[in-house]
């Protein structure tokens, strides 16, 4: 009898404990210097003694809301110029560091792909690498020539937990 006793009191505390919590999309953190494509740096920055007003308008086109998806280590981000997917797994725990590779897509368009060191420290998430990107476009999907340029990226947001 106690073990049936004991049966039951389990079944009605797994009956009334509330469900594990689903995995859910959520908010990362805002990139102010996306490291997709990164072309900002390489090509607009240059000009800003140029054309001061279009080197403004390109920054803020490429300000980047980074979700984390409900995959593990998976994260979707949207700018005005860019949309990527990207993987972001732990490399050296102890330093903060992430290995990230991604793919850059314009208007969903497959355009580029991307890879870096991330480290992250509360709120705020400093990356470099390498981007590569093509001419490719939804009337002229061109993926003959390819850009290869170095990447720095800097975005603020969630504090990572480790």
């Amino acid at each position: 009898m106690p073990a049936l006793t004991a049966a039951l009191l389990a079944a009605a505390a797994a009956a009334t404990s509330p469900p594990p919590e689903a995995p859910r999309l959520r908010f990362e953190r805002v990139d102010l210097l996306a490291e997709a494509p990164g072309t900002w740096l390489s090509y607009d920055l240059p000009l800003a003694g140029i054309s001061a007003t279009s080197t403004a308008v390109r920054f803020v086109e490429q300000v980047k809301v980074v979700w984390g998806l409900p995959a593990p280590y998976l994260y979707a981000g949207a700018s005005l110029s860019s949309q990527s997917l990207s993987y972001e797994r732990p490399l050296w725990s102890a330093w903060h560091l992430d290995a990230v590779v991604g793919l850059d897509t314009k208007l969903l368009l497959p355009r580029g792909a991307y890879a870096t060191i991330a480290w992250h420290y509360r709120w705020l998430r400093l990356a470099v690498g390498v981007s590569a990107s093509s001419a490719a476009i939804w009337s002229e999907p061109d993926y003959d020539s390819w850009v290869i340029v170095p990447t720095l990226g800097v975005g603020v947001g969630r504090e990572r937990r480790w």
